[in-house]
């Protein structure tokens, strides 16, 4: 036994749960072990859901620099519609972004002090990012590239939502009528 197995079975059962519904206990029986032996690993809950959350941002961080440096080459238009598209799906397959949004929007409230920091943490490097992109492709668009950075993160965060309180088809639903208009109010032509 090892606290990345651990790790696995807690971030299943905050994505089901949520942090007041998951119980040591139940992961502890799950991973074949007494839950005095998670103590082994962990002091306690708020101490596995923080390194979870620690963990969960820098493999996040670690995919937005990969997936910009290899789309940046590409049409800009497409790079922003395809990582949403992307976005959706890694969300869909990966317990690791679940369980960052699920952080982000539903941080335990003994905890939104320490939860709101990473968070911004976050969103800083994908601001960052997005600038870059929109540097580099500064002739497409009719706003600086800073003021384009923050219009997508809050556009992206209205379109996720729906996966996050919604569905999947909710999120493509909105995705549909609302990108052409975002894109035309971005875009020079």
């Amino acid at each position: 036994m090892n606290d990345e197995v651990i790790k696995g079975i807690a971030m299943k059962h905050f994505i089901l749960y949520g942090y007041e519904g998951t119980k040591l206990a139940k992961i502890a029986e799950e991973a074949g072990i007494k839950k005095q032996s998670l103590y082994h690993y962990f002091k306690n809950k708020d101490e596995l859901v923080l390194k979870m959350n620690e963990e969960a941002i820098e493999e996040e961080i670690e995919f937005l620099k990969r997936y910009f440096r290899e789309k940046s080459t590409k049409p800009l238009n497409e790079i922003l519609v395809t990582f949403l598209i992307d976005y959706k799906k890694r969300y869909l397959s990966n317990d690791n972004l679940s369980f960052m949004l699920l952080m982000a929007f539903m941080p335990p409230a003994h905890l939104c002090q320490v939860f709101q920091p990473s968070c911004r943490n976050y969103y800083s490097h994908l601001e960052l990012l997005l600038e870059r992109i929109f540097i580099e492709h500064k002739d497409v668009i009719r706003v600086s590239p800073e003021d384009a950075a923050v219009s997508f993160v809050m556009f992206m965060d209205g379109v996720v939502v729906q996966l996050f309180y919604e569905t999947p088809e909710a999120f493509d639903k909105v995705l549909r009528i609302s990108w052409d208009i975002y894109w035309r109010g971005l875009s020079c032509g």
